[in-house]
């Protein structure tokens, strides 16, 4: 077997790989491996000397003494009497509430606790992992941004181990500990929550609709935290976990408030470090097939954690850390936005050109993720896999090293494509896929789901049986998502040309047209996709996937790309075929009271997933069980 491999020399350090691409080797060091041969304890009580940090001037304020600073602001005073006027309530009422807001927002981290965290983590990353790889560069370039302004760390999010990953590496690492951004969903961990904020967690609601008090205060803290400088603060971009496997499109909401310092010349410049975090297997895979189904997640509790981990007997394999480049924010606005208006102004409204902006940077930052990030070689096992499911190991091994091939010369970083690597991925998840007699194959749901909870499912008429065999596609689909994005462009080429031959600009406006339509499925940036457009032509061109005649009609050749193509994007197009077809046979009106109105009936088709599985049964779509995730429903209404 072609032993494929982007991580060039196989592991020339015990502790390290790297990966290559274009001439740049990428050093990915190990964090467990010395954590399995000496002690946990001895480690988290090392002697820890940070980075020097960025200041503004100012002494930076202590946890405890941070909280009524921010009461203080005349930022805060402002709004307690604009709201005491207007409501005519007393201003000490209102300071309450405010007190008890920022009570329950603000972390209060302590290195005991983080020590304390280390020694848990480290034995548990044992447990669970067979390591923990970061790139180095990465690390030394937020070391070297960490003197020169704030820092914002903005983590892929596909897990709830991304939530504290940050803070074992920057302590390991010897870099100042990252506040971090947590939903309101852990408060309800009683000793657990308290830990996560000893830790350094800070909690905000998911959403503040019109609490002018609470959105102002969260306002002050959030860029009194960025100013003291004493920590890098680190959040979500994309809001939530990722169940389906793909990026989230970009909640911006944290990330304009951030950015307003930037705005209103209060600091210079604001890094911003995307990084991604990929794992061979995701703890949440089972759960994640569960909710895409409707059946919702039991609540956060330590109690339930701590239930989970007893379950977690089985390896999870590897992860990999890597710190993207960063983004500069004053290069990346000063060509685009004049930040004079905002100096002189008490008040900050953004514009639509800075809004516009702060989108295409959140949306720069989650291209960065994918684009630089290292992708287990699983999920390309699990796209060929589920869009032929029986198959023997010498096809599936063609195909991946097809694949993956492909994905290299486009610049992105995969893992090994050997025999032994596919066997260690098939063995790790022995619990989607089997091996019977050579022939892969998916394993079925033998644990039926407790009445109970089908009868808790949001929006959905699922029968017990259609649940059993969603299961274990929707599994393997999570998997296969995450490399979707690498082959989306070409695939999306040579469909177009297979179904029917067309002229260059033909080619170009339904190729604009379809990714405007996935723009919610895959990061898209629309003005550059003239851009994509001719880069993805060239491609395909060199690899003999596409080709023109002498009318100057482009053609679709023959090629497993075509055959991965046609099976690897019917969800998403068969999902809005669904759609379409069901709006036609009802009101769209109706629907759409139904769907905004939160009260849906039973009956109501474009409802409820399992009436789009029936529908897909009438269109002669039975096998398409990838339709039936209500996030596929959600993006293509």
């Amino acid at each position: 077997m072609t032993n494929m491999r982007l991580a060039m020399g196989d592991q020339h350090h015990p502790n390290s790989t790297s990966f290559q691409d274009g001439g740049a080797n990428h050093q990915y060091r190990s964090v467990l491996k010395t954590r399995k041969t000496t002690s946990d304890l001895m480690w988290s009580l090392q002697p820890w000397q940070p980075s020097h940090t960025f200041r503004m001037g100012s002494p930076s304020l202590l946890p405890s003494k941070l909280v009524p600073h921010v009461l203080s602001s005349p930022r805060v005073n402002n709004v307690i009497d604009q709201l005491s006027e207007e409501n005519r309530c007393s201003k000490k009422i209102l300071e309450k509430q405010a007190a008890a807001m920022l009570e329950e927002m603000a972390h209060n981290q302590k290195m005991c606790s983080i020590r304390l965290f280390g020694i848990c983590l480290a034995k548990l990353g044992k447990l669970l992992y067979r390591d923990i790889y970061v790139n180095r560069d990465g690390i030394e370039q937020v070391r070297s941004l960490i003197p020169h302004g704030p820092i914002l760390l903005l983590p892929s999010h596909r897990s709830y181990a991304d939530f504290l990953l940050m803070s074992v590496i920057s302590f390991h690492y010897h870099l100042p500990m990252p506040v971090i951004a947590a939903g309101m969903d852990f408060m309800n961990m009683k000793m657990m929550g308290e830990l996560m904020r000893q830790a350094g967690a800070f909690f905000i609601r998911r959403s503040f609709g019109s609490d002018r008090l609470y959105k102002t205060i969260f306002t002050e803290y959030v860029q009194q935290l960025i100013m003291q400088g004493d920590h890098p603060l680190e959040f979500f971009l994309e809001g939530t976990r990722s169940r389906s496997g793909k990026a989230l499109p970009p909640k911006l909401g944290l990330l304009s408030t951030v950015l307003e310092l930037y705005l209103k010349g209060i600091v210079n410049d604001i890094f911003v470090v995307p990084v991604h975090i990929s794992y061979d297997r995701t703890l949440e895979e089972s759960l994640y097939a569960y909710e895409l189904l409707g059946i919702p997640k039991p609540p956060e509790s330590t109690r339930g954690l701590m239930k989970a981990l007893s379950k977690l007997q089985e390896p999870h394999g590897d992860i990999h850390v890597t710190f993207c480049p960063h983004f500069s924010v004053r290069e990346f606005f000063s060509s685009w936005i004049d930040c004079s208006p905002h100096i002189m102004s008490p008040h900050f409204i953004s514009s639509v050109a800075e809004q516009t902006v702060m989108a295409e940077l959140a949306t720069k930052v989650l291209q960065s993720q994918l684009k630089h990030g290292v992708l287990p070689i699983f999920p390309l096992v699990s796209a060929v896999v589920l869009y032929k499911e029986a198959m023997d190991l010498k096809c599936l091994t063609e195909r991946v090293s097809y694949l993956t091939q492909l994905a290299a010369w486009q610049g992105y970083h995969i893992t090994t494509c050997s025999e032994a690597e596919l066997e260690r991925v098939l063995a790790l998840h022995s619990n989607i896929l089997e091996v019977k007699d050579g022939r892969l194959s998916l394993v079925k749901e033998r644990e039926p789901l407790e009445p109970a909870s089908l009868s808790r499912s949001r929006g959905h008429v699922l029968l017990q049986s259609t649940v059993q065999k969603a299961i274990p596609s929707i599994r393997l689909q999570h998997y296969a998502n995450q490399c979707l994005h690498i082959f989306l462009d070409p695939c999306l080429l040579i469909l177009i040309a297979n179904c029917n031959p067309v002229p260059k600009d033909v080619l170009r406006e339904e190729y604009r047209w379809l990714r405007m339509l996935l723009s919610l499925e895959f990061p898209t940036m629309l003005e550059f996709l003239d851009d994509e457009f001719k880069r993805c032509v060239d491609f395909v061109f060199q690899r003999d996937l596409l080709f023109r005649d002498e009318n100057g009609i482009y053609h679709a050749s023959a090629s497993p790309l075509l055959n991965f193509a046609m099976a690897a994007f019917r969800p998403f197009l068969t999902t809005f075929a669904l759609v379409c077809h069901m709006l036609a046979m009802r009101s769209m009106f109706q629907w759409m009271a139904e769907s905004f109105s939160g009260h849906i009936s039973e009956s109501s088709p474009c409802a409820s997933m399992g009436h789009v599985y029936i529908e897909a049964e009438k269109l002669g779509e039975e096998d398409c069980l990838e339709t039936l995730p209500l996030t596929a429903l959600a993006t293509s209404v």
